[in-house]
C-alpha cells in the first residue's frame, strides 16, 4: 500500500479506470496488513492540483527540449512568447 496525493491518485484514475466508475472497495483490516511501499515514483507530483483564478482562461504547456520537465502556465491569455522556427 503506498499513500499517494490527489493529483496522482486523479492521473491513475482517469488514466487506468478499466472500465470502473467507482473506486474498489477495500476493507480496513486489508489496508492495516498491507506494508507500506514507495514504488510508484510520485514524490515530486504536487499533493493537490492548483485553483487557478476565474480570470485564468487560457491554460498553456511549456517545455524545452533536452530537458525533463514542463511547465504549466495559466492567465487570461496566451501567455507564452511566440517560438521562432529556423
Amino acid at each position: 500500500m503506498q499513500r499517494i496525493g490527489q493529483v496522482a491518485a486523479d492521473l491513475m484514475r482517469f488514466g487506468s479506470s478499466q472500465g470502473t466508475v467507482s473506486p474498489i472497495t477495500v476493507a480496513p483490516a486489508a489496508i492495516r496488513a498491507a506494508p507500506a511501499v514507495a514504488e510508484l515514483p510520485v514524490a515530486g507530483f504536487p499533493d493537490r492540483a492548483p485553483t487557478l483564478p476565474e480570470a485564468a482562461g487560457t491554460l498553456c504547456a511549456s517545455w524545452a527540449g533536452g530537458r525533463a520537465g514542463v511547465a504549466l502556465l495559466a492567465g487570461a491569455g496566451c501567455p507564452c512568447r511566440p517560438v521562432r522556427r529556423r
